[in-house]
């Protein structure tokens, strides 16, 4: 009778663990609201060291990680800016008319929200893309 109750433990023990990452894992999610892209001059936003790239992220974003891990996969040299570090990178955003993270400029292209595949059509269209990884 023991063995049972300790494997139905280990079981609703195993099922519930698969169950919060499930709901609370960093991953894409399609109740998320669609990516939004858009093209302008976005100059004043790079990097003033140089890298074209720059991801305002913020701790408790999942879907931030996520990008973060998307852009170290394809090669791409970017800038994070964390909004928990410097709240005033709020006001960047704010001019950027964002209303959320993660929020992506590259080049020409700001990118709000996340997907994989915009996150690299846009990355390419800009020739961000080491050529060994595409």
């Amino acid at each position: 009778m023991k063995r049972v109750q300790a494997g139905l433990i280990g079981v609703f023990a195993l099922a519930g663990v698969a169950l919060a990452y499930w709901y609370a894992g960093p991953r894409e999610r399609a109740d998320l609201p669609p990516v939004q892209v858009e093209v302008g001059d976005y100059a004043a936003f790079h990097d003033p060291v140089g890298s074209r790239v720059v991801l305002y992220t913020l701790a408790s974003c999942p879907i931030c990680g996520v990008a973060k891990e998307t852009l170290d996969a394809l090669g791409v040299e970017y800038v994070e800016r964390s909004l928990d570090d410097t709240p005033s990178l709020r006001e960047d955003v704010r001019a950027l008319g964002a209303r959320s993270v993660p929020l992506m400029i590259a080049g020409r292209h700001k990118v709000e929200g996340f997907d994989r595949q915009v996150f690299r059509d846009t990355l390419e269209a800009e020739s961000l893309i080491p050529p060994d990884v595409r």
